[in-house]
Protein backbone atom coordinates (compact mmCIF):
# COMPACT_ATOMS: atom_id res chain seq x y z
CA UNK A 1 0.00 0.00 0.00
CA UNK A 2 2.67 2.48 -1.26
CA UNK A 3 1.24 6.23 -1.25
CA UNK A 4 -2.20 5.63 0.45
CA UNK A 5 -2.64 5.81 4.10
CA UNK A 6 -5.73 4.03 5.08
CA UNK A 7 -7.85 5.27 8.11
CA UNK A 8 -6.98 2.42 10.13
CA UNK A 9 -3.40 3.42 9.84
CA UNK A 10 -4.53 6.99 10.69
CA UNK A 11 -6.02 6.18 13.55
CA UNK A 12 -3.21 3.95 15.01
CA UNK A 13 -0.95 6.96 13.99
CA UNK A 14 -2.82 9.65 16.06
CA UNK A 15 -3.34 6.92 18.99
CA UNK A 16 0.42 6.52 19.24
CA UNK A 17 1.15 10.12 18.99
CA UNK A 18 -1.85 10.67 21.46
CA UNK A 19 -0.53 8.27 24.03
CA UNK A 20 3.38 9.56 23.35
CA UNK A 21 2.16 13.20 23.97
CA UNK A 22 0.20 11.91 27.68
CA UNK A 23 3.61 10.44 28.60
CA UNK A 24 5.59 12.79 27.21
CA UNK A 25 3.47 15.30 29.68
CA UNK A 26 4.12 12.53 32.92
CA UNK A 27 7.65 12.95 32.40
CA UNK A 28 7.45 16.55 32.35
CA UNK A 29 5.32 16.81 35.32
CA UNK A 30 8.41 14.37 37.05
CA UNK A 31 11.19 16.17 36.40
CA UNK A 32 11.33 19.85 36.96
CA UNK A 33 13.69 20.71 33.55
CA UNK A 34 11.16 19.52 31.31
CA UNK A 35 8.09 21.28 32.42
CA UNK A 36 8.06 23.65 29.63
CA UNK A 37 9.98 21.16 27.06
CA UNK A 38 7.13 18.18 27.43
CA UNK A 39 4.25 20.55 26.41
CA UNK A 40 6.16 21.86 23.65
CA UNK A 41 7.53 18.75 22.04
CA UNK A 42 3.85 17.16 22.81
CA UNK A 43 2.53 20.10 20.79
CA UNK A 44 5.04 19.26 18.14
CA UNK A 45 3.49 15.87 17.31
CA UNK A 46 -0.18 17.15 17.56
CA UNK A 47 1.21 18.54 14.49
CA UNK A 48 2.78 15.98 12.81
CA UNK A 49 -0.52 14.25 13.10
CA UNK A 50 -2.25 17.58 11.43
CA UNK A 51 -0.07 16.91 8.66
CA UNK A 52 -0.37 13.13 8.78
CA UNK A 53 -3.96 12.84 9.10
CA UNK A 54 -5.40 16.05 9.05
CA UNK A 55 -6.95 18.40 11.02
CA UNK A 56 -10.02 16.34 12.40
CA UNK A 57 -7.49 13.80 13.60
CA UNK A 58 -5.20 16.34 15.08
CA UNK A 59 -8.58 17.75 16.95
CA UNK A 60 -9.21 14.66 18.60
CA UNK A 61 -5.64 13.88 19.51
CA UNK A 62 -5.35 17.41 20.52
CA UNK A 63 -8.45 16.71 22.78
CA UNK A 64 -7.77 13.38 23.97
CA UNK A 65 -4.28 14.58 25.14
CA UNK A 66 -5.65 17.88 27.17
CA UNK A 67 -8.33 15.56 28.64
CA UNK A 68 -6.10 12.97 30.02
CA UNK A 69 -3.54 14.98 30.45
CA UNK A 70 -5.40 16.91 32.82
CA UNK A 71 -6.69 13.72 34.85
CA UNK A 72 -3.28 11.86 35.26
CA UNK A 73 -0.51 14.42 35.13
CA UNK A 74 0.06 15.22 39.05
CA UNK A 75 1.53 18.84 38.10
CA UNK A 76 -1.35 20.70 36.75
CA UNK A 77 1.07 23.91 35.75
CA UNK A 78 2.61 21.32 32.89
CA UNK A 79 -0.71 19.86 32.01
CA UNK A 80 -2.57 23.83 31.86
CA UNK A 81 0.95 25.13 29.61
CA UNK A 82 -0.45 22.39 26.89
CA UNK A 83 -4.24 22.97 27.33
CA UNK A 84 -3.77 27.02 27.19
CA UNK A 85 -0.71 27.92 25.33
CA UNK A 86 0.93 25.16 23.63
CA UNK A 87 -1.69 22.66 22.28
CA UNK A 88 -4.00 24.28 20.16
CA UNK A 89 -1.41 26.17 18.10
CA UNK A 90 -0.24 23.96 15.39
CA UNK A 91 -4.19 23.81 14.67
CA UNK A 92 -4.66 27.29 14.85
CA UNK A 93 -0.86 28.52 13.00
CA UNK A 94 -2.18 27.33 9.45
CA UNK A 95 -5.03 30.32 9.57
CA UNK A 96 -3.06 32.84 10.73
CA UNK A 97 -0.15 31.87 7.75
CA UNK A 98 -3.89 32.91 5.40
CA UNK A 99 -4.03 36.86 7.05
CA UNK A 100 -1.62 38.97 4.31
CA UNK A 101 -0.30 41.64 6.09
CA UNK A 102 2.93 40.74 8.12
CA UNK A 103 2.07 43.18 10.72
CA UNK A 104 -1.64 42.18 10.99
CA UNK A 105 -0.70 38.44 11.36
CA UNK A 106 1.84 38.92 13.95
CA UNK A 107 -0.40 41.42 16.09
CA UNK A 108 -3.36 38.62 15.73
CA UNK A 109 -0.43 35.74 16.99
CA UNK A 110 -0.02 38.13 19.67
CA UNK A 111 -3.91 39.14 20.41
CA UNK A 112 -4.37 34.97 20.41
CA UNK A 113 -1.06 34.52 22.97
CA UNK A 114 -2.72 36.98 25.03
CA UNK A 115 -6.05 35.94 25.42
CA UNK A 116 -5.19 32.43 26.08
CA UNK A 117 -2.17 33.16 28.58
CA UNK A 118 -3.28 31.48 31.87
CA UNK A 119 -1.39 32.61 35.17
CA UNK A 120 -1.11 29.73 36.99
CA UNK A 121 0.30 31.64 40.22
CA UNK A 122 -2.46 34.30 39.85
CA UNK A 123 -6.06 35.10 38.21
CA UNK A 124 -6.59 34.74 34.40
CA UNK A 125 -5.75 37.37 32.13
CA UNK A 126 -7.95 40.30 32.85
CA UNK A 127 -8.29 41.33 29.21
CA UNK A 128 -9.79 38.57 27.77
Amino acid sequence: MKGRKSKSWAMAYCGMAAALSVVLMLLGAVFPIAMFIAPAVASFLIATVCVECGKTMALTAYGAVSLLSLLFVPDKEVALTFVFLLGYYPLAKPYFERIRPALLRAVCKLLLCRCMRFNLTQEPAEIC
